[in-house]
C-alpha cells in the first residue's frame, strides 16, 4: 500500500508547472485618452466667462443695493451730538457798574457836518457786514391742512424767520420760533437763502421761550444750496452796553431779508420763565409784533435772538433775547434732549439787592406752578433759593445750567432759605426732576 502511494506521488511530483503564456487571450493594454485640447480651452473659457458674469451681477446688485442700504443705516443712526460752547458771565458784573465812578465824557469836536455821502458810505458798511450773516438766515413755514365746517379742503401756514446755528455731516440746525409751525402743522418747509425749499422736522421745542429748533437732513438739500449758505456765528453778548450799534436781519418788520441798523438802548430787563431769566436786548429799531429774526453786532456776530412776544406788546421796538444765556438751551434743542423741569419762576438777588431789601442772597422764587415737582417738593412763593444739587446757585441762569445737567426722575437736594418768625432760616428739601 505503501508502495502504492509513493508512486501516485512521485506521479504529481513529475507534471511540469503550466505556462501563463497559453493564456494571453484575456490579457489587455489599457491607453490613456489622448486630451482634447479644443475641449479644455472651451471649458476654462466657459467658467472664465461665469466668473466675469457673475462678477458684473454682484457689482450691479452691490451699486444698486448698497446706496439703499447704507442710505437706511444712515438714517437710523443718531447723527453727531451739537456742541455750541457756552459764555462764561462776568463776575459780580452789577455791582461793578454800580461802584464804578461816574466819569464825564470826553467832548469831541465834529470838524465837519455830516453828509449824505457819509450816511451812504455808512449803510453800505452795513450792508458789507450783514452780507455773509444773511446766508444763514432762512424762512421757516409749518403747513398744515384740513376741512372746515363744510367739508372744504384748505392750507394753512405760520411763518417766522430762522437761522442756521450749527451743521454736520447729516443734518442742518435751525433756531426759529414757536410761531412757524401755525396750529399742528404737519409740514415743515425751509426756505434758503437762494431761495430753494427743503423738507424739515421738528426738533425740540421750548415751551417758556417759544423757541423751536428744526433739523433738515443734508441730503435734502441741493449740492448748490449747500454751497451758498452758512452758520451764524454765535457771539457773547455779557458784555453789551446801552449805545451798542447793532444790525437786525431776517424779518425784524415783518418783511423777509430786511437789514435794520440801529443802537441799543436798554440791557437791564429781564424776561422771567419757567426754571429760567434771561435780558432783554431793546433797541431803537422799529420792528412790528409779527417780526423775527436775530441781531448782530459789528463783526457780523450773533448776540440776541429777536422774539417780540416779551416786553411791552404796545411797542413795536426790535427786541432780543441774550445770545450767550441761550447758548445751553439751543444746545440741548438741537440734540433733541428733554428740557429739564421743576416750574420755579424766579429772580436774582444781588448782594446790593439783598443789602437793601434785608433778604438773603440767592433766587427769590416769585411763582411755583401748580402741581409741578417744586410745589410737589414743599417749595413756596418768596423762599431763596441758595444751593442746588449740592451746587451753589446765586442766580437763575445759574439754576438753569445746572438743572439741565441732571437726568430726568432724578432725585435732587434743593437748599433755600425761608423767612420764619425769627428770620430767615435755612431748610432743606428733595425734589424729582421732570421734563417740560
Amino acid at each position: 500500500m505503501n508502495d502504492g502511494r509513493k508512486q501516485r506521488d512521485s506521479g504529481s511530483e513529475s507534471e511540469e508547472p503550466r505556462d501563463f503564456n497559453e493564456y494571453s487571450f484575456i490579457k489587455e493594454t489599457i491607453k490613456e485618452k489622448p486630451v482634447n485640447k479644443k475641449a479644455v480651452m472651451n471649458r476654462i473659457a466657459a467658467i472664465a466667462a461665469g466668473a466675469v458674469l457673475f462678477g458684473v451681477i454682484s457689482a450691479v446688485v452691490f451699486a444698486g443695493v448698497y446706496p439703499k442700504v447704507s442710505e437706511k443705516m444712515q438714517e437710523n443712526q443718531e447723527p453727531p451730538k451739537v456742541k455750541i460752547d457756552v459764555d462764561e458771565p462776568e463776575e459780580n458784573s452789577e455791582d461793578t457798574k454800580e461802584q464804578e465812578p461816574q466819569v464825564t465824557p470826553e467832548v469831541i469836536e465834529v470838524p465837519r457836518s455830516i453828509t449824505l455821502e457819509d450816511y451812504t458810505r455808512i449803510y453800505e458798511e452795513v450792508h458789507q457786514i450783514a452780507s455773509q450773516p444773511l446766508k444763514a438766515m432762512v424762512t421757516v413755514t409749518g403747513v398744515t391742512k384740513g376741512e372746515d365746517l363744510l367739508d372744504n379742503s384748505y392750507v394753512s401756514y405760520g411763518q417766522s424767520a430762522g437761522v442756521i446755528i450749527a451743521k454736520n455731516s447729516s443734518q442742518v440746525y435751525i433756531l426759529t420760533e414757536e410761531s412757524a409751525f401755525g396750529k399742528n402743522a404737519e409740514e415743515v418747509q425751509v426756505f434758503f437763502c437762494d431761495g430753494k425749499i427743503a423738507e424739515g422736522s421738528l426738533r425740540k421745542m421750548d415751551r417758556g421761550t417759544g423757541l423751536v429748533v428744526v433739523s433738515v437732513p443734508v441730503k435734502n438739500i441741493s449740492k448748490s444750496t449747500q454751497e451758498e449758505i452758512a452758520v451764524a456765528t454765535l457771539g457773547n453778548s455779557y458784555s453789551l452796553m446801552q449805545g451798542k450799534p447793532v444790525i437786525a436781519i431776517g424779518s425784524p418788520s415783518g418783511y423777509n431779508e430786511a437789514v435794520a441798523y440801529g443802537n441799543i438802548i436798554s440791557v437791564s430787563n429781564k424776561v422771567s420763565v419757567v426754571d429760567a431769566e434771561y435780558n432783554l436786548l431793546v433797541t431803537d429799531i422799529l420792528g412790528s409784533q409779527e417780526g423775527s429774526g436775530v441781531l448782530l453786532d459789528t463783526g457780523g456776530s450773533v448776540i440776541g435772538i429777536i422774539t417780540q412776544s416779551f416786553g411791552d406788546y404796545s411797542d413795536t421796538m426790535v427786541k432780543a433775547l441774550s445770545v450767550s444765556q441761550l447758548k445751553s438751551l439751543l444746545a440741548s434743542l438741537s440734540n433733541g434732549e428733554d428740557i429739564r423741569y421743576t416750574g420755579i419762576y424766579g429772580q436774582d438777588v444781588t448782594e446790593s439787592v439783598a443789602e437793601k431789601a434785608g433778604i438773603p442772597q440767592g433766587i427769590y422764587v416769585d411763582s411755583v406752578v401748580t402741581e409741578s415737582p417744586a410745589m410737589i417738593a414743599g417749595i413756596q412763593s418768596a423762599d431763596v433759593i441758595i444751593e442746588f444739587n449740592e451746587k451753589e446757585v446765586m442766580t437763575m441762569q445759574k439754576f438753569s445750567t445746572e438743572l439741565q445737567k441732571c437726568n430726568p426722575e432724578q432725585k435732587v437736594p434743593i437748599k433755600l432759605m425761608r423767612k420764619g418768625s425769627d428770620g430767615y432760616v435755612e431748610m432743606e428739601f428733595e425734589i424729582t426732576i421732570g421734563i417740560n
